[in-house]
């Protein structure tokens, strides 16, 4: 687990710096990018320990609700241009 933490951080951080670099400041581009690094990051590091399977389910569900949302703002906002 700590492997997959320490992955994990690296990755947004280094992503997160890329963006901040580039001057995005949009909250849906940080949301997307934390919720891609964390399925990627989880992919790596299976299987998980049987004590964290609980846990990295409820994360993942609240990430993929907050892409979900996000992403629907997004394509609202092309539709009802």
């Amino acid at each position: 687990m700590n492997a997959y933490l320490a992955l994990w951080v690296f990755l947004t951080g280094a992503l997160y710096a890329f963006l901040a670099a580039l001057g995005v400041s949009d909250a849906g581009v940080y949301v997307s990018i934390l919720t891609l690094t964390y399925f990627v990051t989880l992919a790596l590091a299976r299987p998980v320990a049987p004590h964290y399977t609980k846990a990295t389910a409820i994360a993942a569900a609240a990430l993929l609700v907050a892409f979900a949302y996000f992403a629907a703002l997004r394509i609202a906002s092309l539709i009802w241009r």
